[in-house]
């Protein structure tokens, strides 16, 4: 099933297209629209049975999209659960303020496409109609209307030295540029048809502007399928966001340009199939083995990384392993420092209890011993009950199950390290030589609020408030420091982990440009996130923040976590956090996190509603043990009330709620509905 029939069906996917035959006022002499008369008639897209695709962002396109007409297609969009919803524009557009209709709609950016930003260019390349004071004019009312916008820079063989020029300017007047992509097509000859050219002239003028965007922290990437591939243009300093197209599965059926691809190492998934590119006078090399070595990386070297990761992907899809997390993942959130694949409430009591701990075992020595060897040794058999609950998220739709991330590694030592744990992994190994790909760790077990369903107090108190308790040491920390270059993502939770100014030194160093293939992921109650600690965070790759709230009003907020006041605070931190993300090296997505107990479920339509205004995620969890009575679970009425709950109160409110958030509440329905099918009456 391809992506399309995927979305149309149902299956959600990150990224799909409405192509509408809305025409065009410019007549480019590159397009692969057909001058905006390919895609679906407008009467057809604007009847109410048009199929939305099934996707968090939508993008409306192409040629003369930028109306009001299309503001019901807009609204749509939004009803059916994206995220957001871009609409494709560009020079020939004579009246921008029809950007107001389609903002009131749920418009959230525009996809802008600008071949060239000198005058007499643009108008060589649009037919005579395309104008400079008519893009002006379109970035002004979205930057006016708060839209990001996504640029589109088609390259040709006469527009490839003005390219950097055009990037920058463009990149100066844009308000809000959500990324830049530069699209290597062709011109057309009416006889000819396309007329492909040698890329491989341009690199310099690429390689500027991925600088350019670098400095800005914007986003670039080459558009697939005409990136160049390295056998024409190997950029120095690419990562795996330079190449979309290698982060997804090898394309597979295309036919390749050159008789040089048939011996090609990355030929598998390499996704250029000629129709634009041709090859310059001088015979292609292809990527050779000793590319894949260097460092920086090169275009070569993430093409052949990836390529040496499609043997292992393919065993993977074809054994479908239960769960990678006891292989890939090292949790030492424990306040007694046990070591364990995951959160503490998915596993069984007494697989937990079996497991080490890192304050006498250290990190790694904890991830090998005997408890954690039991988690893989019940998922390889396919037996998982043994170890771990029939709840667990990895059973109910979680990402625990699915195809590792493909994005090629930008470092040597990263690389090597994944192929060797996804290889374990397939082989089932009890006791790992590679080192763990995420590491979830509480650099600190202070934390100033008092949370109802929270028991690190209680047992800082059992336990007997030493020192130890409160902040990880200098030993533990220097472990972490070592596993840098190898941690795909560092999850960072609580206590509330800002409070360790050692976590924050640690953040410093783990800067992008630094560890490129790390990423860190904070969760925080949102109280200390003030604007000096986001500016410390400004250069680590922070993908995601998840902050505490679990309620939708101040009093709500203050009877769980018994902080008078902090509810405005964490509101106020989060609008801050939304603002700043842009701007920060990682550009994270905040979510809000709602804990649902019997103290608040009343709260979570409402709580959704905020999260939505807030231009919020959502992270539903049930609540865990029986704390203060606020379990779900343990008793016939109050889990058969909190599943009609659900049913009634909340399932029929999500109308415009995105796709995301509509997964949480199945989610936590799924977990829900599960334990009162088994009439298991315990806590969580």
């Amino acid at each position: 099933m391809d992506e399309r029939t995927m979305a149309v069906s149902g299956v959600v996917t990150d990224e799909d297209v409405v192509r509408v035959a809305a025409g065009c006022a410019l007549v480019c002499t590159f397009c692969p629209h057909a001058y905006g008369r390919s895609g679906d008639p407008v009467e057809r897209v604007l009847s109410p049975d048009y199929p939305i695709p099934a996707a968090h962002r939508i993008t409306i396109l192409a040629g003369d999209c930028l109306d009001a007409r299309f503001a019901p297609l807009v609204a749509r969009a939004r009803d059916s659960g994206a995220r957001e919803v871009r609409v494709y524009a560009h020079a020939g557009v004579r009246e921008p303020s029809d950007i107001a209709s389609l903002c009131e709609a749920g418009l959230t950016g525009l996809h802008l496409v600008l071949p060239a930003a000198r005058r007499d260019l643009l108008r060589d390349l649009t037919g005579g109609r395309g104008g400079l004071a008519r893009l002006a004019r379109i970035l002004d009312c979205a930057a006016k209307a708060d839209l990001g916008v996504f640029l589109e820079v088609p390259v040709v063989q006469r527009s490839a030295p003005a390219l950097a020029d055009t990037v920058r300017r463009a990149l100066n007047r844009a308000g809000r540029c959500e990324g830049v992509t530069l699209r290597f097509l062709a011109e057309f000859d009416r006889v000819r048809g396309a007329l492909p050219w040698d890329a491989g002239a341009a690199r310099e003028a690429v390689m500027e502007c991925l600088d350019l965007a670098r400095s800005r922290g914007v986003p670039m990437s080459l558009a697939h399928p005409e990136a160049p591939p390295p056998c024409l243009m190997d950029l120095t300093g690419a990562t795996a966001e330079t190449y979309p197209s290698l982060c997804a599965s090898a394309p597979g059926g295309r036919v390749k340009p050159h008789p040089t691809c048939e011996r090609c190492p990355v030929a598998r998934i390499c996704p250029a199939d000629g129709q634009y590119l041709r090859v310059g006078a001088l015979p292609l090399k292809p990527p050779d083995a000793a590319s894949a070595e260097h460092e920086p990386a090169t275009s070569a070297t993430l093409f052949l990384r990836r390529a040496s990761l499609e043997t292992l992907l393919d065993e993977f899809r074809a054994r479908r392993p239960l769960c990678r997390a006891p292989w890939e993942a090292l949790e030492a959130h424990d306040i007694r420092g046990v070591v364990a694949p995951c959160a503490g409430g998915w596993p069984r009591e007494e697989a937990t209890l079996a497991c080490a701990s890192w304050r006498e075992h250290g990190l790694l020595g904890a991830w090998n011993a005997p408890g954690m060897q039991a988690f893989r040794r019940a998922i390889a058999a396919r037996t998982p009950e043994r170890t771990c609950k029939p709840e667990c998220p990895a059973f109910h739709g979680g990402p625990q199950s699915a195809l590792p991330p493909l994005a090629p590694a930008a470092t040597r030592v990263f690389h090597d390290n994944f192929v060797l744990n996804l290889r374990e992994m397939l082989d089932g190994a009890e006791v790992l030589r590679s080192r763990p790909l995420i590491v979830t760790l509480s650099p600190t077990f202070r934390c100033p609020n008092h949370c109802r369903m929270c028991d690190i107090h209680e047992m800082r108190d059992r336990m007997g408030r030493d020192p130890a308790l409160y902040d990880m040491g200098d030993d533990l920390f220097e472990e972490v420091r070592d596993l840098l270059p190898t941690i795909r993502l560092l999850a960072l939770t609580g206590g509330e982990p800002l409070v360790s100014r050692r976590l924050r030194n640690l953040l410093r160093e783990f800067d992008a440009e630094r560890f490129p293939d790390g990423a860190v992921t904070l969760t925080t109650n949102g109280l200390l996130l003030r604007e000096s600690v986001l500016q410390d965070l400004a250069r680590t790759r922070l993908k995601l923040v998840i902050v505490s709230l679990n309620a939708a009003s101040e009093g709500t907020y203050e009877a769980i976590t018994g902080t008078r006041g902090g509810f405005a605070r964490v509101l106020a931190n989060l609008r801050a956090l939304v603002a700043m993300a842009p701007r920060m090296a990682g550009r994270p997505a905040v979510v809000a996190s709602f804990v649902a107990m019997r103290s608040n479920l009343c709260e979570l339509p409402a709580f959704l509603d905020l999260a939505r205004d807030l231009k919020c995620g959502v992270r539903l969890l049930p609540v865990e043990r029986d704390r203060c009575g606020e379990s779900l679970c343990t008793d016939q009425e109050t889990l058969s009330r909190a599943v009609a709950f659900l049913d009634q109160e909340v399932f029929p409110r999500l109308g415009r709620h995105p796709h995301a958030v509509r997964a949480e509440v199945a989610r936590l329905a799924s977990i829900l509905r599960s334990r009162l099918a088994r009439r298991d009456f315990t806590p969580l």
